[in-house]
């Protein structure tokens, strides 16, 4: 399983609407554990949050392993 998370802006009437992948987890207990930080960053900018959640995706997955270890090492 893993849970894609994105922080959206609220569309107005007839205004454009757009979704940042802002996370990847690959445990739900982490994802719950996060969630309140991610909500409150989000509304702090005017956004919301929302979730994907693909139960078929196999972690082993090469897109999955190169994007971790893109932002693994940019990150530190």
């Amino acid at each position: 399983m893993r849970i894609d998370v994105y922080f959206e802006k609220p569309s107005k009437v007839g205004g454009n609407m757009y979704a940042t992948l802002v996370a990847q987890f690959c445990d739900e207990d982490l994802y719950t554990a996060c969630f309140p930080a991610l909500k409150k960053n989000a509304k702090y900018n005017g956004l919301i949050v929302t979730e994907s959640i693909k139960e078929d995706v196999d972690l082993s997955d090469e897109y999955f392993e190169d994007t971790a270890r893109k932002y693994t090492k940019s990150f530190w």
